[in-house]
């Protein structure tokens, strides 16, 4: 009986020895393979378990922002106060009530920190701030608002009160040439009729009467539907007309 074995038998054997070898790998690799199957579930499951952790935070953060801001706009009611009415809340003064509307922003900063909300809460906490004459106070909420959140129609708000605050501190030019400059190279990071309002406001605290007027010219001309365009008018008939034709310098 001859021992050769056919072409056929050989190939069987040496697929049966590759498999035998696939399943041995398989085996001494079992423990390393299931430990990063179970690494990778378990970075599913941490990454799945966060984004649910944030919207739920967010969400708390919206209902504190809420009831912040309903206490932040209540009716003043010095005869019958009702502070502590969570539905319709009323003050006995507007001091009262600012002060209960910073602890209330302020406690959603410290419970909330880093959600859109507890930003928010910085522009608000600004606000009181700057409605006390706390100015530099004022300063430092809006200028950590606006690291945070550069850009939008809060952002660019606040930048313009950051801008009156310069002003008032005796930085008018610096803000006057800022806001030329913006001009000049057609920024559009806040609105033109904006620029304008905020340059003729600046341009009156130096005493720059014509040229301010130029602006407000500019933001009747080209900006008729402004919310800025009525008080530009009334500042234009306050004054003669010869004083209105003085251009800008950009």
């Amino acid at each position: 009986m001859s021992h050769r074995l056919s072409r056929k038998e050989i190939k069987r054997d040496e697929f049966a020895e590759a498999v035998e070898r696939i399943f041995e790998t398989i085996r001494e690799q079992a423990p390393k393979l299931i430990a990063a199957g179970v690494a990778l579930l378990l970075v599913v499951a941490a990454v799945l378990g966060y984004r649910a952790y944030s919207a739920n935070r967010e969400a708390k953060a919206g209902v504190a922002l809420d009831g912040a801001l309903k206490l932040y706009s209540a009716p003043i009611d010095a005869e019958a106060a009702t502070p502590d009415d969570p539905e319709a809340p009323t003050f006995a003064s507007r001091e009262a009530r600012a002060e209960r509307a910073v602890s209330l922003f302020s406690q959603l900063r410290e419970d909330f920190g880093g959600t859109a909300s507890a930003d928010i809460a910085l522009a608000y906490l600004g606000r009181l701030a700057a409605d006390a004459g706390h100015f530099d106070e004022a300063r430092q909420h809006w200028q950590q608002f606006i690291d945070r959140v550069p850009d939008g129609l809060l952002s660019a708000s606040i930048r313009m009160d950051l801008m009156r605050l310069d002003i008032a501190d005796g930085r008018g030019e610096e803000v006057a040439s800022l806001l030329d400059e913006m001009l000049a190279s057609g920024d559009r990071s806040l609105p033109e009729d904006l620029i304008l309002y905020q340059l003729a406001s600046a341009r009156e605290t130096l005493g720059l009467d014509g040229e301010a007027m130029a602006a407000y010219q500019r933001i009747v001309d080209e900006h008729p539907s402004s919310p800025y365009s009525t008080v530009a008018r009334q500042k234009l008939a306050a004054l003669p007309a010869e004083d209105t034709s003085v251009p800008l310098s950009f």
